[in-house]
């Protein structure tokens, strides 16, 4: 392997187990043993991976005398083994602070139980008798009109009115997906004693000098079904709010005035997030950090504010779901992926985690990657490229594979598995050509997590909008609802606009803006300088973050409203004095010089005013992320749509040198590439990037070599054969050896064989040299199912495991006669799995969830058409003749 790091290029890179792909390890029932562990993490050292997340899951029938209880001595020696196998192989360990998801166990007794509130109307002799604890009670006519929320009062008017009860509740859900010892009900987050009680067990069970060898403890999306309650809320609401809550039961019941409605359910909604991060992720975080361990956390699917409970934690982590439906050309799509009501990751959520990494200055940002990217056994290592580099884009630079699940050597094939996964394990064939795919991940990755963001704007989240509803109960933000919470918002048309047009941003929350300050006009964080902060259309907003809005932009920062000020103030208790004081904020800041406090309806020309960087790079159809590498401009830009970009680029930046690493799947392109100062702050780059493909460029940055552009010549040549075809590695059984006049899958030959294999399988042929000239050799296979290392007379060229699927290489490397070419083709695991379902094996064998397809349907592939498999071609040599470009063909008008 060749690495690119801050050493440029040595055969001893500077990379470390972070810059590599991690990937999530789920423990079976913790059924693991010495060798078993030894082995997949060996597995995953080879692989190119840098570290593992610990998630204990539901176990696999048949091995119950292997299963180990969690948090037992011996689950302990086997995370301290975990930990020293770590050490000598050079890899790090995470684990999830309990098993399956969301937190709960043994520890959490009823009373520390996820709690609910429940509101139901009710015929008048059934409210005494209910189990549930009552809170209140609404008495009201058919019009809504309240009789009395007074219980006592109420006792004489229930049998001819209609009853409206309150109750406390748990909402009974235990631990998904949980491991032997980690069964039970799930924690209320809202409460510090079911936190404390519930991290109590792990301060007893692990001891301070293990858990300070893991390098952090996880906790996966909020997915807490109903919990909107915990016991001590109507104190916390009082304390907070500033109003009892219990006199409103009638708003929170949705009965009443609309607007009441709206606003007492705004300040409970408040306050539920206030309580989720302050009495459950900054506590669990100052735990971890007692402990010599740091946090990473999935904040979405919560009710807080996203941003200040991704900011809270050491590592802020989003996920991918599905495919994001790119257009690279020829990308291999799953028919079976369902389009309709699934939400395609969104580069403007997972900017939510980015943006709170950046503004609290924090390195790295993760994401939990490849979920139902396709179906089981059917998802291949080049449908994972266009969304490696959608996750850079975002901000993303430390990816975890979902996932890899432990599974013991004496396990039939395909071994143990979990149900919802890419299966990033050594039963998988696509296992095969994995370190490519890690190799490049983790040179990426190497330059993205030792530089700084640039961006230049915040754009604040007006959560109050959303809060104010008189609709339902809890807001919560996930990653599936964006089409309801998210979509719809001016928030989100300001981001499209700014990142449309070449305009770099994070968001920031009304918490985070407390601990901006100034300094010579620009906006100061813990992350870095912003230019100025815009505030979409916003109808709530505290009058504290009115004020400090204000106090900034009196200090000389800029702040623009877009086509308003906030119309008013979030919440119900003393609406007049705070009306009163946000419309007086207002009217000062609208007499501040300088237009520094301005409602605007053009913002792009504001943002040229404040000179804002803007990217001209973003009308290419080129997406990209912009950083500070060591005081150099670095970019990462992918090539997402269908067509190959070929020409001069611009760039902001003034630069008279630049690096250009072009990734052409296989191969480090490294050399000083061809730049045109175009003004004093841009400068252009000749750029050839084909659908797919992706660039780092770092400017500022001498190199000897120069990088080399090479144009493809008109006639290529055909490859056509025959071909020798010798089944290298695989099963069930290699298939025979064959010789092929034609390309085609190999399930189309005779040998049966064949229709089940999953596996390696050798394509060789020779040929001479054409009689024509060329500089370089592009090697094109075709279409390629599914991925495929490269010799040529002997020598190694690459692996293609993505799209497109071509190399290049120098014309010295043929010979006049005789030329041996070999391909390696691994195909996908899907027809053996086929085949397995076809003769009846009994494979899945697992308690609770006993594997679904990707429509979360029993999982049966009996019936699965057969995957084309092998090199399928035409496999062309195209001649490739070096040229420098012609800088007196730019059109800046067209850059």
């Amino acid at each position: 392997m060749i690495f690119v790091s801050s050493q440029i290029l040595t055969a001893e890179p500077n990379i470390s187990a972070e810059n590599r792909p991690w990937t999530r390890w789920w423990w079976p029932a913790s059924a693991v043993d010495s060798a078993g562990i030894t082995f997949q993490m060996e597995s995953f050292h080879k692989a190119g991976m840098g570290g593992v997340e610990i998630t204990p899951i539901y176990g696999a029938k048949g091995y119950e005398d292997r299963f180990i209880d969690f948090l037992s001595p011996h689950w302990v020696d086997m995370l301290q083994f975990t930990l020293d196998e770590a050490d000598r192989l050079g890899l790090q360990v995470d684990m999830n602070n309990g098993t399956g998801w969301p937190f709960g166990g043994p520890q959490i007794t009823p009373e520390l139980a996820a709690c609910k509130v429940e509101i139901v109307e009710l015929l008048a002799d059934s409210v005494l008798v209910s189990p549930q604890k009552l809170l209140g009670i609404v008495v009201h006519d058919k019009k809504n009109k309240i009789i009395t929320t007074d219980f006592i009062k109420s006792l004489s008017k229930l049998e001819s009115q209609t009853v409206t009860a309150i109750y406390e509740g748990r909402t009974r859900q235990k631990v998904k997906r949980s491991a032997p010892g980690g069964e039970g009900w799930v924690m209320d987050h809202y409460s510090t004693l079911a936190t404390d009680t519930y991290l109590d067990r792990f301060s007893e069970t692990i001891p301070v000098e293990v858990m300070s060898r893991v390098r952090t403890i996880f906790n996966d999306s909020y997915e807490v079904y109903g919990a909107n309650w915990t016991p001590d809320m109507f104190a916390e609401f009082e304390k907070r709010r500033g109003y009892k809550l219990t006199d409103h039961l009638d708003a929170l019941a949705g009965l009443g005035d609309e607007d009441t409605v709206a606003r007492v359910k705004s300040d409970y909604r408040e306050t539920i997030g206030d309580l989720l991060l302050e009495h459950f992720t900054q506590r669990w975080t100052n735990w971890a950090h007692k402990q010599g361990t740091l946090t990473r956390n999935q904040a979405h699917g919560s009710p807080g504010n996203l941003l200040d409970l991704y900011a809270t934690v050491d590592i802020p982590e989003t996920e991918i779901f599905g495919p994001t439906r790119t257009h690279v050309q020829n990308l291999k799509i799953d028919p079976d992926f369902p389009t309709e009501g699934r939400i395609p990751p969104d580069l403007f959520m997972m900017k939510f985690a980015s943006s709170a990494a950046n503004v609290t200055g924090k390195k790295l940002t993760s994401s939990e990657s490849f979920t139902w990217l396709g179906e089981h056994f059917k998802t291949a290592l080049s449908q994972c490229k266009p969304e490696i580099d959608h996750m850079f884009i975002s901000g993303i630079n430390h990816i975890l594979f979902h996932g890899t699940c432990y599974s013991p050597q004496d396990a039939p094939w395909p071994g143990w598995l979990f149900y919802a996964s890419v299966q990033f394990g050594p039963d998988n064939s696509i296992w095969q050509d994995l370190p490519a795919m890690t190799e490049y991940i983790t040179n990426c990755q190497n330059m993205l997590q030792n530089s700084t963001h640039t961006n230049e704007v915040l754009i604040y989240w007006p959560i109050y909008d959303i809060y104010y509803d008189a609709k339902g109960l809890m807001k919560t933000f996930t990653v599936h609802g964006i089409d309801e919470w998210l979509y719809p918002t001016d928030f989100y048309q300001t981001a499209k606009l700014l990142h449309q047009n070449g305009i770099s941003f994070d968001y920031i929350s009304d918490h985070l803006l407390e601990s901006v300050n100034v300094k010579d006009g620009h906006l100061i964080t813990a992350g870095g300088p912003y230019k100025t902060i815009i505030v979409p259309e916003t109808q709530f907003m505290p009058v504290s973050t009115l004020e400090k809005l204000y106090s900034l932009a009196e200090n000389g920062a800029t702040v623009l409203f877009h086509n308003q000020y906030p119309h008013d103030v979030p919440g119900f208790n003393d609406l007049k004095n705070r009306r009163k004081d946000l419309k007086h904020c207002a009217e000062k800041g609208a007499k501040l010089t300088g237009n520094r406090f301005a409602v605007t309806d053009h913002i792009l020309p504001d943002l040229d005013r404040l000179n804002v960087n803007k990217e001209n790079l973003a009308d290419s159809g080129l997406v990209y992320i912009k950083k500070n590498y060591n005081g150099k401009p670095l970019y990462f830009v992918s090539n997402l749509t269908s067509k190959p970009v070929n020409g001069w680029i611009p760039f902001n930046v003034k630069s008279e040198s630049v690096w250009v690493w072009l990734w052409k799947p296989i191969q480090n392109h490294l050399g000083k590439g061809q730049i045109v100062q175009m003004s004093d702050s841009e400068s252009a780059v000749y750029l050839q990037i084909e659908s797919g493909e992706s660039v780092l460029l770092l400017f500022d940055f001498e190199l000897p070599q120069e990088f080399k552009n090479l144009r493809k010549g008109d006639n290529p040549v055909l490859l056509a054969g025959p071909w020798d075809l010798e089944f290298t590695q695989g099963g069930p059984e290699l298939p025979n050896s064959a010789t092929m006049e034609s390309l085609k899958s190999w399930t189309e030959l005779d040998d049966k064989e064949c229709q089940r294999f999953a596996g390696t399988g050798k394509y060789t042929t020779t040929f001479d040299k054409p009689d024509m000239q060329a500089d370089e050799w592009q090697l094109d296979l075709g279409k390629v199912c599914e991925s495929a290392k490269i010799r040529l007379n002997g020598k190694d060229l690459g692996t293609v495991w993505c799209l497109p699927f071509n190399l290049t290489f120098p014309a010295k490397l043929l010979k006049d006669k005789g030329n041996t070419l070999e391909i390696e083709v691994t195909n996908l695991s899907a027809n053996r799995i086929k085949e397995l379902e076809q003769r009846g094996v009994e494979w899945k064998r697992f308690y609770e969830i006993n594997f679904v397809n990707i429509n979360y349907k029993p999982f049966d592939a009996s019936d699965w058409e057969l995957v084309p498999s092998g090199l399928l071609g035409p496999v062309q040599l195209f001649p490739m003749h070096y040229f420098k470009p012609d800088v007196h063909l730019i059109n800046k008008s067209e850059l």
